[in-house]
C-alpha cells in the first residue's frame, strides 16, 4: 500500500491536529481557571467569617456557631498552616475558660494573639494569592 500525500494534503491533516491539540489545551486552562475561581470564592467565605469572629472575640462576644462553622470550612478550605493555627487557638480558648480569675487577662491576651496571628496569615495568603500584597506586616 502505497500511500502519497501531497502538500495540500499534509496542510490540512497537520491544521486539523492543531485545531484539536489547541482544543484540549484551551479546555484544560478554562478548567484550572474555574477551579482557581471556586476556590477563591470559598476562601473568600472562610476569611469573612475568621475576621467576623475576631471581631466578635474583640467584644467578648463567643459565637460558638460561627466557631463551627470557621472549624468545618478550614478543614475543607484551609491550608494546614491556617488549620493548625485554628486548633491552636481552640486550646488556648478552652484554657482561657478554665484559667482561675487571677490568670484571666493573661489568658485572653494568648487567646487573642493565637486568633491574631490565624487572622494575619490567612489574610495575607489570600492577599498574596490576588496578587494584592501584604496589608499590613507582622
Amino acid at each position: 500500500m502505497n500511500v502519497n500525500f501531497d502538500s495540500a494534503q499534509i496542510i490540512t491533516i497537520a491544521s486539523v491536529g492543531l485545531v484539536v491539540i489547541g482544543w484540549f489545551v484551551n479546555q484544560w486552562l478554562n478548567r484550572r481557571n474555574e477551579i482557581l475561581k471556586k476556590r477563591m470564592e470559598y476562601r473568600t467565605n472562610m476569611l469573612r467569617k475568621v475576621l467576623r469572629f475576631a471581631f466578635s472575640l474583640m467584644q467578648m462576644k463567643l459565637n460558638e456557631k460561627l466557631l463551627m462553622e470557621i472549624n468545618e470550612e478550614l478543614q475543607l478550605y484551609g491550608t494546614k498552616e491556617e488549620y493548625h493555627l485554628f486548633e491552636n487557638f481552640k486550646q488556648k480558648w478552652h484554657e482561657w475558660r478554665k484559667a482561675p480569675a487571677d490568670k484571666d487577662e493573661e489568658k485572653y491576651m494568648e487567646v487573642n494573639k493565637s486568633l491574631q496571628k490565624l487572622v494575619d496569615i490567612s489574610l495575607n495568603r489570600f492577599r498574596r494569592e490576588l496578587r494584592l500584597g501584604k496589608l499590613y506586616k507582622r
